[in-house]
């Protein structure tokens, strides 16, 4: 391949399928994870651009990076997306045209206000349609637990201890080689309404996984068509719910009910760091880490999702 992203006709995802198993294998592609590249790509940077020219990639960046906007990604992320393709784009454009088109985008999407943040009135309203079990159980694991969407759709029966009133979330995507983030696995409690229907649900399981065949792409579509059934007001507003929006409102209603952050970023599998810039924690918090039993912290836990939200003005 040239040097010259002027000189080719290859599309993007023709270059990434040439190059990044060699980028990932040389380590080349430093300061952004191997899974973080792998998971961007798939789930946003070739749907949105993979049949994109290399050589017609800055003309087309504006379009991408206003459609990540519209579907409700937040300015944090869209960074995100953007930081890992410069990285991947540096190896193909050395002469730094993409790039810089990239850094332009980025900075403009830093200065973007954010939308307000979902409600969880608004969630447990959406929720409320969601009436199959399978379903129910599947969006209701993010609102109660704060987990990923791979991580719902790695879940296995054998996760789970119903005695107990417990998950171990040890993978992060169906693939049995895909651990955790920090490669640590977690053990969260669950609410009462999650034992309800866990129980009911293990009664006629057929298969090892929780939600056979179920993967990202697809608790998205399912999501989307749950947003589509509820209609007005999700549909169509100005900040229409997003998939994240459910694990989010778990840490929201953390917060908002006196949960002590190391608990919060414990649950959540996110660093102190994170839960700061999420604004589920106070950046002088202390550092400190209390060591409880899992029935103390299943007693928070049930004390924070059983009690009424308290009023805050931010």
């Amino acid at each position: 391949m040239s040097n010259n992203i002027n000189e080719d006709n290859l599309t993007l995802a023709e270059f990434l399928n040439q190059s990044i198993g060699k980028m990932l294998l040389s380590r080349r592609l430093t300061g952004v994870t191997a899974a973080k590249v792998v998971t961007t790509l798939h789930d946003y940077i070739l749907p949105g651009l993979g049949a994109c020219r290399l050589k017609d990639l800055p003309t087309e960046l504006p379009s991408f990076v206003a459609a990540l906007v519209s579907e409700g990604l937040q300015p944090r992320a869209v960074r995100s997306v953007l930081y890992v393709l410069k990285r991947v784009m540096e190896v193909a454009d050395p002469a730094g045209l993409v790039s810089a088109t990239i850094s332009m985008l980025s900075r403009a999407s830093s200065d973007a206000e954010p939308l307000e943040a979902a409600s969880n009135e608004a969630v447990e309203q959406l929720l409320a349609v969601a009436t199959d079990n399978i379903e129910h159980f599947m969006f209701r694991l993010m609102t109660d637990t704060g987990m990923r969407a791979g991580e719902v759709a790695a879940l296995q029966w054998s996760d789970f201890d119903l005695t107990k009133g417990t998950v171990t979330i040890t993978r992060q995507r169906p693939a049995k080689d895909t651990v955790v983030n920090n490669g640590r696995s977690r053990t969260v409690p669950l609410s009462r309404r999650l034992v309800e229907l866990a129980t009911t649900l293990f009664a006629d399981a057929m298969d090892a996984r929780v939600f056979a065949g179920a993967n990202i792409a697809g608790i998205r579509r399912r999501f989307l068509r749950l947003l589509y059934r509820a209609g007005s007001p999700f549909v169509g507003a100005r900040r229409t719910l997003d998939l994240h929006d459910l694990r989010k409102a778990f840490g929201t209603r953390l917060r908002k009910t006196g949960v002590p952050v190391d608990l919060i970023c414990k649950w959540m599998g996110i660093s102190r760091h994170i839960a700061n810039e999420l604004g589920f924690g106070s950046p002088d918090a202390s550092g400190e880490e209390c060591v409880r039993t899992l029935e103390e912290e299943r007693e928070i836990l049930l004390a924070a999702l059983e009690s009424p939200m308290p009023d805050e003005q931010e």
